[in-house]
């Protein structure tokens, strides 16, 4: 399917999950769920368009220090709401400026330990999204978004880079509307191309401090959208349910998230289209 990409000039990554096919083939509605980057860089443009768009509430998944530091711009009467999922490996590539975090890594080159700390952590991430299926304060930031989800209403939700809080965000919403698991990697890993322009940037901005190539490997793993990323999620939610079969039956929504069958099939009215019942 198309990326759904908003044309935004403060983001990369805000893109429409309209247009994806849930339960019994009934795609997800356009214009009312929203999964993006962080929107400290919105031009009065990029806010009229979200006005336009009705956008009526803001999820922000960041860390208190990341939203302190980089504020959401957003159009007026849009009801803003932290859900933090306290994932600190996120928040530390993104809360710390580029100085004292390439300071703190090239000291880390220069031991026995530490290169051998960014080496094993070349994939990290994959451990966070693990805590975003199974850690208290993940679930409970995941549960606040289902019961705003409850509303109906335009919503757009995001992190800093919109790719792994925001990207488990957007698999809980697609498996609750009945998507498949290929449909939810798929969904996830476009974000590598949404994001290439924005990591290539990055990567040349961390060259001004380091040319260690073990540095420069772990930061571009914690920036990267890989496949191994998502399916640790997708391991540890089966971990929790018992069988990749039963969370794909929404067990884990129920489960941990509270959103019973009942639920599901109230937001399934609000966000897939109308069945067909000509066929």
């Amino acid at each position: 399917m198309e990326s759904g990409r908003l044309p935004l000039e403060g983001c990369f990554n805000c893109r429409d999950l309209g247009g994806y096919p849930g339960n019994g083939a009934r795609l997800v509605r356009r214009g009312l769920v929203f999964r993006s980057d962080a929107l400290h860089n919105l031009t009065e443009k990029d806010k009229a368009y979200l006005k336009d768009l009705k956008v009526r509430r803001v999820i922000d998944f960041r860390g208190s220090a990341e939203a302190e530091r980089y504020p959401d711009r957003l159009p007026p009467d849009v009801v803003y709401e932290n859900c933090n999922p306290h994932a600190a490996l996120a928040q530390q590539a993104s809360a710390q400026d580029d100085k004292a975090k390439l300071e703190r890594l090239n000291a880390l080159a220069e031991t026995p330990e530490g290169r051998d700390f960014l080496v094993k952590n070349q994939n990290a991430m994959a451990g966070q999204m693990r805590l975003l299926v199974s850690n208290p304060n993940a679930i409970a930031a995941y549960r606040r978004f289902f019961v705003c989800l409850a509303e109906g209403v335009p919503l757009l939700f995001h992190c800093q880079g919109g790719k792994d809080r925001t990207g488990w965000a957007a698999a809980l919403f697609l498996l609750a509307m009945g998507a498949e698991r290929r449909i939810i990697r798929e969904d996830y890993l476009l974000t590598r191309e949404m994001n290439r322009e924005r990591n290539c940037k990055r990567m040349d901005e961390y060259r001004c401090y380091t040319d260690n190539p073990l540095v420069l490997e772990y930061l571009a793993g914690l920036m990267d959208t890989r496949e191994t990323y998502i399916d640790a999620a997708f391991d540890e939610m089966d971990r929790l349910t018992g069988s990749a079969a039963a969370s794909d039956r929404g067990d884990y929504l129920r489960t941990h998230l509270g959103v019973t069958e009942q639920d599901r099939d109230s937001l399934r009215d609000k966000y897939l289209e109308p069945r067909n019942d000509t066929a």
